[in-house]
């Protein structure tokens, strides 16, 4: 049989009858019968051939007594008389005309003389990804750095079966970052990896046949059910160069490296509830130091004179600036027309010219019952929040309007909305006494921001007095809210009377009042220019133009 006939996969057409194939089978897994659980359907396979052609292949329950035993994962076969349909399968991993069913007149031998590729990778790059130059129709293989992961996270899928992932951002070699999530068997295979390999530094990741999935303008990559191959860290040639070229780019910028163990990120409850601190927005205007904190409040407006977006470096996302570039001329001529080009101006980067994508930045002023403070939103949270990447709103809103700081009415989704920000106070906010944050991440976890409010009630009463209370509220009910109230120190060691669960805190009277008036949040916001941290006085002017409109009883 060998050697009689033997063709390429790319060679198999319609007129195709008896042939011969010399394949290795380079993914091979059982398909559960749906109707039956624990029952195998099929054993489905890829195999590729000597010039790293790769087909579907199927065996069905009918045909397993001949053929089960024989099939091993990553062996070589010669296939006499395999059948070939036309690919019209559901889910199509590879863009061919055929696929090959191995049934009872088919006949498999082991192969000692393959020489095709050990596994046949056909790395698509980050920004052909990116770019949406790779079809989410068909399976794709990328190699990256993990530069960080997520801890698990139990989800929900949109076809409702409860199920689980992690998130990692994978590196290239060109600086582009992209985003990973893996499911279930290839979240478990990852974090297997990192707990048994906490020290080690530099690790490399190929996902062989992954998907890549566009969702509202974001491009992001994922592992396929079943048929995906993962290859943490493996010594072959792919990982061992890429690795030798990844480091020897780092050395330049940076002398230091995080093992995979310290890169991950915690889950949210404890980022929130137990890692960063927690601040009211009255505190944060006495840190003294460059810092993280935790706050809650209410976005109460949008920052309608600033811009929303910009265009921001694909591979930092840092903005990008237009510069004048005059191309060498072939024939050594000075009278060459200048080109405008995009420039990162993050020193840092080393990349010239750079792709630019338009991302979000959003001024948003979000209250609690201390303050009010400037927040910035920046892609992820804002993709997060809208489901809309920031491309598709300028796109939209440019079209009908040339006003670059027209606002999207997709932002209503988070006015008068609460969230638990962790944002950063840099030096510049510390040494200057002025807000302007940016927001590292947030929640809306009901949960988290139940615990978190708990803590407004151990900040001293004596930072809340009743200049926090809308000035249509009589002295009288101030009063009553606060005058009573003793201060109770930070310390969790300090004991609490008997009697304070029954006692409500200005942030407790506060809510009190909103619950029973419409707040009319007409006034504008702006934040182009750097304020000050509101001091009593601030606030108490700006709580003078706030209008509490009784609500009407039904």
């Amino acid at each position: 049989m060998e050697g009689k006939n033997i063709i390429y996969l790319n060679d198999i057409d319609g007129k195709t009858r008896a042939f011969t194939i010399k394949v290795k089978v380079v993914r091979l897994w059982k398909r559960s019968n749906p109707k039956k659980a624990g029952e195998t359907w099929a054993i489905d396979m890829v195999l590729m051939d000597e010039k790293g052609t790769k087909m579907q292949a199927t065996v069905w329950s009918n045909d397993f007594k001949k053929h089960e035993k024989i099939l091993q994962q990553n062996e070589c076969y010669t296939v006499f008389k395999p059948r070939f349909d036309k690919n019209n399968q559901k889910f199509k991993h590879f863009d061919t005309k055929y696929v090959l069913t191995f049934n009872l007149e088919t006949t498999i031998r082991k192969c000692n003389n393959f020489i095709g590729p050990t596994h046949g990778f056909e790395f698509s790059t980050f920004k052909s990804i990116k770019n949406g130059g790779v079809s989410s129709e068909f399976r794709t293989d990328f190699i990256g750095y993990v530069e960080e992961w997520f801890a698990r996270e139990d989800t929900t899928t949109r076809y409702g079966k409860q199920s689980y992932k992690m998130d990692l951002i994978l590196r290239d070699l060109e600086g582009i970052a992209l985003k990973l999530t893996l499911w279930e068997e290839y979240c478990d295979q990852m974090q297997e990896y990192i707990s048994k390999n906490k020290e080690e530094e530099h690790i490399v990741l190929i996902v062989q046949f992954g998907s890549v999935h566009d969702y509202k303008g974001t491009i992001n990559v994922a592992n396929a059910y079943y048929i995906t191959k993962l290859f943490i860290n493996e010594r072959n040639e792919e990982i061992v160069n890429f690795k030798r070229s990844y480091i020897g780019k780092a050395s330049v910028t940076t002398s230091t490296h995080r093992s995979i163990g310290q890169s991950g990120v915690t889950s949210n409850e404890d980022e929130f509830l137990h890692n960063t601190t927690f601040s009211t927005i009255r505190q944060i205007r006495e840190i003294a130091q460059v810092m993280h904190v935790i706050v809650v409040g209410t976005v109460m407006a949008v920052d309608k004179d600033s811009e929303w977006y910009y265009l921001g470096c694909e591979s930092c996302n840092c903005k990008a600036s237009p510069s004048l570039q005059f191309p060498e001329d072939d024939n050594g001529s000075d009278d060459v027309d200048p080109k405008e080009v995009l420039v990162c101006t993050n020193k840092k980067c080393k990349r010239d010219v750079v792709p630019a994508v338009h991302m979000y930045k959003v001024s948003i002023q979000v209250e609690d019952c201390t303050g009010i403070v400037n927040l910035t939103l920046f892609d992820r949270d804002t993709v997060k929040l809208l489901g809309l990447s920031a491309k598709q709103l300028v796109d939209k809103y440019l079209q009908v309007s040339d006003d670059e700081k027209t606002i999207p009415a997709e932002f209503n989704a988070f006015i008068n909305k609460k969230y638990a920000f962790k944002i950063h106070v840099k030096k510049y906010n510390v040494d200057n006494k002025v807000d302007g944050f940016s927001i590292n991440k947030l929640v809306d976890d009901p949960a988290i921001i139940a615990k978190l409010e708990k803590k407004f009630d151990v900040v001293p009463f004596e930072e809340f007095d009743s200049m926090i209370l809308p000035t249509t509220v009589s002295s009288s009910q101030s009063d009553a809210g606060v005058k009573d109230s003793k201060s109770y120190a930070v310390d969790d060691s300090t004991p609490l009377p008997k009697n304070y669960e029954s006692r409500k805190s200005p942030c407790d009277l506060k809510r009190t009042l909103e619950d029973s008036n419409d707040l009319d949040n007409s006034y504008s916001v702006s934040s182009t220019k750097s304020r000050k941290i509101e001091t009593k006085e601030d606030i108490k002017a700006q709580m003078k133009d706030k209008l509490l409109i009784p609500k009407l009883e039904k």
